[in-house]
C-alpha cells in the first residue's frame, strides 16, 4: 500500500475512533458536572463555609449557586426576619443615651446644680454604656474579617482554578495573588493599625467631651482621618491593582488561546478542530460551574455579614440620630460624645465592608472573565 493510502486510511479510522467516543462522551454528559466539581473540589468549598452563614443558608452546596434567586432570597429573607428585632433593639440603646442625656440637662436645670458636674455625670455614664457596645462591635468587626479571610482562602482558589479550565490561564492566578495578597494586607492593617485607631478616637472622644480643649479636638478629628484614610487608600490599592492585573493578564490569555487553536488545527488538521470544539465544550462547563462558584462564594459573603451590618448599621444611625435630637436640650459636649460614638460604629462598619467588597469585588472579576 502506498505511503499516502496509509495515511488517509489512518486518519479516517482516527476519525471514526473520535466521532465514537464523542457518542459515548455525550451519552455521559451529565456526568461532566460532577468530573468538574471533583477536579475542583468544590466539596471542600462547601465544608469551608463559616458556621455564621449555614444559619443563613442552611445546608446549602454549589449545584444550588445555578439558581441565584432562591439563593439570595435565603438572604434577604433572614434579613427581613432578624432586621425590624436588630434595629428596635439599636434604638433602644440610643434612647437610653438620650435619656441621660436630657435627664442631666433637666436637673441642672430644675435644681441649679452646676452645670460641669451634672454635665461629667452624663458624660460618665453615656461612656460606661456606649464603650460596651463599641467592644462589642469591634469585637464582632474582628470575627467577622477573620471569617471573611478563611473563606476567600477556599473560594478563590477555586475560582481561580475554574477560570483556568475556562481558558483564563494567566488571569485567574494574577487576580488571585492581588485579592489574597490585600485581604492579608487589610487583616493585618485592621487588627495592628485601624482597630487600635479606632479604640483611641473612643477614647479621645470621651476626653475631649469630659475636658475639653483644642488639643483632644484635634485629636478626635486626626484619629478620624487617619481610620478613614487608611481603608480608602487600601480600596482604592486593591481596585488599581487589580484592574491592572486583569487587563494585562486577560489580553494574554486572549492571545493565548488563539495560538492553542491554531496550533492545533495544524498539528492535527483533520481531528484538529474535534479536538478544539471539545475543549471549547469543557471550558463552557467550566464557565458555568464558575459561575455556580461565584453565586455560592457571594451569597456566603453576604450571609457572613448579614448580621455585623444589622447590628452595627443600626447601631450608627440610632446614635446619630440621637445626637442630634439631643442637640435641641442638652450640652454640646455630650452631643459631641454621642456622635463621635456614632461615627466610632460607622468607622467599624467602614472596616468591615471593605473586607466584604474585596473578596465581593474578586468574585465578580472571576465570574466576569470572558475567555
Amino acid at each position: 500500500m502506498k505511503p499516502m493510502k496509509k495515511t488517509i486510511l489512518i486518519l479516517t479510522m482516527l476519525t471514526a475512533v473520535l466521532l465514537v467516543m464523542g457518542v459515548s462522551f455525550d451519552a455521559e454528559a451529565v456526568s461532566v458536572d460532577e468530573m468538574l466539581s471533583e477536579a475542583l473540589e468544590t466539596d471542600d468549598l462547601e465544608r469551608a463555609m463559616p458556621d455564621s452563614a449555614e444559619n443563613v443558608l442552611g445546608n446549602m452546596t454549589v449545584s444550588d449557586g445555578a439558581d441565584y434567586k432562591s439563593t439570595f432570597n435565603k438572604v434577604w429573607d433572614y434579613i427581613r426576619e432578624n432586621g425590624g428585632r436588630i434595629v428596635r433593639s439599636a434604638f433602644k440603646n440610643a434612647s437610653a443615651v438620650l435619656i441621660i442625656a436630657v435627664f442631666t440637662s433637666t436637673v441642672s436645670a430644675a435644681f441649679n446644680v452646676k452645670n460641669d458636674y451634672t454635665v461629667l455625670a452624663g458624660i460618665a455614664a453615656i461612656s460606661a454604656f456606649t464603650v460596651s457596645n463599641a467592644s462589642s462591635f469591634i469585637a464582632m468587626g474582628k470575627e467577622t474579617i477573620s471569617q471573611l479571610s478563611a473563606f476567600s482562602k477556599a473560594l478563590l482558589p477555586t475560582l481561580a482554578s475554574a477560570s483556568a479550565m475556562g481558558g483564563a490561564y494567566t488571569s485567574s492566578g494574577a487576580k488571585y495573588a492581588v485579592s489574597i495578597m490585600f485581604i492579608d494586607i487589610l487583616i493585618t492593617c485592621s487588627e495592628r493599625l485601624i482597630i487600635p485607631i479606632i479604640c483611641a478616637y473612643i477614647a479621645a472622644g470621651i476626653g475631649n467631651a469630659a475636658l475639653g480643649g483644642d488639643g483632644l479636638a484635634s485629636a478626635v478629628g486626626f484619629l478620624k482621618w487617619l481610620a478613614v484614610t487608611m481603608m480608602t487608600v487600601l480600596m482604592i490599592a486593591f481596585t488599581a491593582f487589580l484592574s491592572i492585573t486583569g487587563l494585562i493578564s486577560g489580553s494574554v490569555d486572549a492571545v493565548t488561546q488563539r495560538v492553542a487553536k491554531t496550533a492545533i488545527s495544524t498539528v492535527l488538521p483533520v481531528v484538529g478542530s474535534i479536538v478544539s470544539d471539545a475543549a471549547g465544550t469543557m471550558a463552557a462547563g467550566a464557565g458555568m460551574l464558575k459561575n455556580a462558584v461565584g453565586v455560592f462564594g457571594m451569597a456566603a459573603v453576604l450571609a457572613v455579614c448579614a448580621m455585623p451590618f444589622m447590628k452595627i448599621g443600626a447601631a450608627y444611625l440610632a446614635y446619630k440620630a440621637s445626637a442630634g435630637l439631643a442637640g435641641t436640650v442638652a450640652d454640646s459636649r455630650i452631643t459631641k460624645l454621642m456622635s463621635s460614638m456614632g461615627t466610632a460604629f460607622g468607622m467599624i462598619l467602614g472596616l468591615v465592608g471593605s473586607a466584604a467588597v474585596m473578596v465581593f469585588v474578586s468574585v465578580i472579576l472571576f465570574m466576569k472573565a470572558v475567555t
